[in-house]
């Protein structure tokens, strides 16, 4: 409910500008040299400070989208990212933030990663090992010797691996 209250409010207040829709300056970023940036759209096209933006220099999300469309992917979490071409010619495209940060999927990530390369790494050593014949318990601890220290490393770094890829997977949409 509140969304909807949200984008229509936003509608309404762009609908009062006589050039189109005011995008709020949050959801723009500019290279610093550009100074204030403002954008604007109308059904047709944007306009970066006044001047209007090629169709072509548009990404292809953003050519002939609805106001209503355009106010709820802002509102979603994605913004505008302005560059200048030429002296007065810019390009615009549409850009996502990622959104994460879900504990728990960080968490159960983590440790599957983590246990799982400790398993793999750790269980292939255990089978070289019984290719020794009768000299397997000393082939299992040179091979754990030789070799242990780097698959320690290798399933911490899937552990981090695992834990970023979890959170984002299951954080906030």
């Amino acid at each position: 409910m509140n969304r909807t209250l949200s984008v229509v409010a936003l509608l309404f207040m762009s609908s009062c500008s006589v050039y189109g829709m005011k995008i709020d300056k949050k959801n723009v970023v500019a290279p610093h040299e550009l100074g204030k940036t403002k954008v604007l759209y109308n059904k047709k096209e944007f306009h970066v400070n006044g001047i209007p933006v090629e169709r072509y220099n548009t990404s292809k999300q953003l050519r002939g989208i609805s106001k209503k469309d355009l106010a709820q992917m802002l509102l979603a979490g994605s913004y505008l990212k302005v560059k200048e071409l030429d002296d007065n010619k810019y390009a615009i495209d549409l850009q996502g933030r990622l959104i994460g940060g879900g504990p728990v999927g960080a968490t159960i990530g983590c440790f599957v990663a983590k246990v799982g390369v400790s398993f793999l790494g750790h269980g292939t050593l255990l089978a070289v090992s019984f290719l020794a014949g009768p000299a397997q318990p000393a082939a299992i601890i040179a091979l754990e010797g030789a070799f242990g220290g780097m698959i320690e490393g290798a399933s911490m770094a899937a552990a981090v691996a695992g834990g970023i890829a979890g959170g984002v997977a299951t954080g906030p949409v």
